[in-house]
């Protein structure tokens, strides 16, 4: 649990290989590193990475998709990573005073979206900050 960001007590959670138990997701699939459901009612799927946001992105993809078709609500979509490289720093950026992502395609930013959920980009270093708020969720989960 460590990989999850603490904006509020987690009181279920489904790891990969429950996930791929619940889902029916075969092995040689990627899949997502967790499911869980934050205390105040919403339901994040998360995947931590040392970096490599697209590698993270194709397993949210799935996991997503795959919850959803199965009934499973999703309110929050997260990367955790330890830090961006020099290379997705010029592919990739968080949207200033918010978590976030986005895509850079020359001057313009896309909003980096799975199934209409915006995909948030939190770094492991950020996690006390977010701790050290007063129910941080309330204050983040909507950006």
């Amino acid at each position: 649990m460590e990989d999850i960001p603490p904006f509020d007590k987690v009181d279920k959670i489904w790891d990969e290989d429950k996930l791929r138990e619940k889902l029916e997701i075969p092995a040689e699939e990627k899949v997502a590193d967790y499911y869980y459901h934050y205390a105040v009612c919403t339901w994040a799927v998360l995947e931590a990475k040392s970096s490599k946001i697209g590698s993270a992105l194709r397993q949210l993809e799935t996991t997503v998709d795959k919850l959803m078709k199965k009934g499973h609500r999703v309110d929050m979509v997260i990367i955790v990573l330890d830090k961006l490289s020099t290379l997705e720093k010029k592919r990739f950026l968080r949207e200033e005073g918010s978590f976030r992502l986005f895509e850079k395609r020359g001057k313009i930013k896309i909003p980096i979206t799975i199934k209409g959920h915006n995909v948030l980009l939190i770094r492991r270093e950020e996690f006390r900050t977010i701790a050290g708020r007063k129910r941080g969720l309330e204050l983040w989960v909507y950006m």
